[in-house]
């Protein structure tokens, strides 16, 4: 039975071979067996050649598509990743439409308040006002005292669409208080010259066991390897969006191509209307009537104008260098005057530059690569009227694209806030550990816990949506707290104000003797 098995074996691998032989043969000499196929083509390109999928067929009427890898890791490269960060940042100084797709969707995503929700009145009203306190002022906030709490969320939004990323390290002020060091995607890296890089570093970032991020390697001013900055120490902020990638890539990425084009569009027409105005008369002389003389000889006077006196050579009889009976030099402006006109030969005609550029399709092109830029941003991208022209839109239209800008809104304020609750949390504690915080005993589960406020919701109708808002709390299908919330203002804080004014006008009308009137 052993033997047979044997048999069996080498009978199946003597099988393999005279088949590898055959497709060799069909192939062509050489063709080696196991890695070609039919007529010595690779089996990839086989495929790509005779598929039924029209999507992974190869055809000489379109472009390759290039993808080296569709290892996750792998798909972006730290050179691919800053080049991409180059160009943005350089389109960003010179394009318009750049600059406002990455602080246009920052400004509408708006900054968060905080807002604690411990559980007690009293400490609520404390920690509000310790962390806000250090909030409010950029020294006592960042410790390069650039930002105060507001800017960085500005800075974090913008910094997402223009590099991809960005990093937040949880720092210390001489006091001990919390204060934070804001470094851009591109101070991130494996270092130049670097010779010891350790295994797990992967385009600045160290990768624990599982694929996740353990800590950061800071770059210093030459791009060389510096800081080293632990997970626990620092808010790591992406567009994220794609398993296993190690660093996000510009939000903008999609749009470079677009706007190196737009932009080489716009110097060509810019230049070539330029040229245009420097030409705005021409001579055009008929085939039929070539004289041999020189065409441009009947309007040097309008051509050659070298100021106010530019002498004119043979018009109306004078000759080059004469003058007229009273002794004055015949200018530009006496010949352009009313009562006189300019004749010209048989056959030849006056042209007059008329450019049409740009061409209306040329302007179409430009308004498409816009909208290309705009709905490629992250999350689903905005309306390009958003960010753009809204002037060609209805009512109705209007209204679904900012309900559908509300929703880009709201997703972005979500991932805001959990960025916004790390640094709620690590300044409270911080201001505790040094003892300007006391937490009570019973709030040892809760004291961290806050609700995060946004701005005032946008509305292209404040009248209708006020209705409605009004409709809604009496009906008890609203609280004033939600109200207060889409106001962007404390719900707490702004009762407590209309409560204070009610008293203080309850006092003025029983100090004027008024108590009870026109109530």
């Amino acid at each position: 039975m052993a033997n047979q098995g044997r048999k069996v074996r080498r009978g199946s691998r003597a099988g393999k071979k005279v088949q590898a032989r055959k497709v060799a043969d069909a192939g062509g000499a050489g063709a080696e067996a196991g890695k070609k196929t039919f007529a010595g083509m690779d089996r990839g390109d086989l495929v790509k050649m005779i598929s039924s999928w029209d999507a992974a067929r190869k055809s000489e009427r379109r472009g390759r598509v290039v993808m080296p890898s569709l290892n996750p890791k792998k798909r972006l490269s730290p050179t691919e990743r800053l080049e991409i960060a180059r160009k943005v940042e350089a389109a960003e100084q010179n394009v318009g439409f750049v600059k406002r797709a990455i602080e246009g969707p920052a400004r509408l995503v708006g900054n968060l308040l905080p807002q604690s929700l411990a559980g007690n009145a009293d400490f609520e009203a404390e920690i509000e006002e310790k962390v806000g306190a250090r909030f409010r002022h950029p020294r006592a906030f960042d410790a390069a005292g650039t930002f105060d709490f507001n800017d960085w969320q500005a800075w974090v939004r913008e910094s997402k669409i223009r590099s991809g990323d960005c990093l937040t390290v949880l720092a210390e002020g001489p006091d001990g208080a919390a204060r934070v060091m804001c470094y851009e995607g591109t101070q991130i890296g494996d270092g130049m010259g670097r010779k010891d890089k350790p295994g797990n570093l992967y385009d600045g970032v160290f990768l624990d066991r599982f694929g996740g991020r353990a800590g950061f390697q800071l770059l210093d001013e030459d791009g060389k390897p510096g800081r080293v900055v632990p997970r626990d120490r620092a808010i790591y902020h992406s567009i994220g969006g794609r398993a296993g990638r190690v660093r996000s890539v510009s939000g903008l990425a999609h749009a470079v191509a677009n706007f190196l084009d737009m932009v080489e569009i716009l110097a060509d027409t810019k230049h070539a209307v330029k040229v245009a105005a420097l030409w705005g008369a021409w001579i055009e002389q008929s085939a039929n009537a070539e004289t041999g003389e020189d065409p441009g000889e009947d309007l040097r006077g309008f051509l050659q104008a070298a100021g106010e006196t530019a002498e004119l050579a043979e018009v109306e009889g004078l000759a080059e260098g004469e003058t007229l009976p009273d002794g004055n030099i015949l200018s530009v402006e006496d010949v352009v005057q009313g009562g006189r006109f300019q004749e010209f030969a048989p056959g030849r005609t006056m042209k007059t530059m008329n450019d049409s550029r740009p061409h209306p399709n040329v302007l179409g092109l430009l308004s498409w690569l816009i909208q290309d830029m705009a709905w490629g941003l992250p999350h689903g991208g905005l309306s390009p009227e958003v960010l753009w022209d809204a002037s060609s839109m209805n009512g109705p239209g209007m209204r679904f694209v900012m309900a559908e800008t509300r929703r880009f809104v709201a997703d972005e304020q979500e991932r805001m806030r959990r960025d916004c609750q790390k640094l709620w949390m690590y300044f409270a504690a911080k201001e505790a550990q040094r003892g300007n915080l006391v937490i009570p005993a019973e709030l040892s589960g809760t004291w961290y816990r806050a609700s995060w406020i946004p701005q005032a919701d946008l509305t292209i109708d404040r009248g209708r949506d006020g209705k409605l808002d009004q409709a809604l709390m009496a009906d008890g299908l609203m609280t004033r707290e939600e109200w207060w919330a889409r106001q962007g203002k404390d719900w707490k804080t702004e009762e407590a104000k209309v409560i204070r004014e009610e008293a203080w006008i309850r006092e003025q009308r029983e100090a004027a003797g008024l108590a009870g009137v026109g109530e």
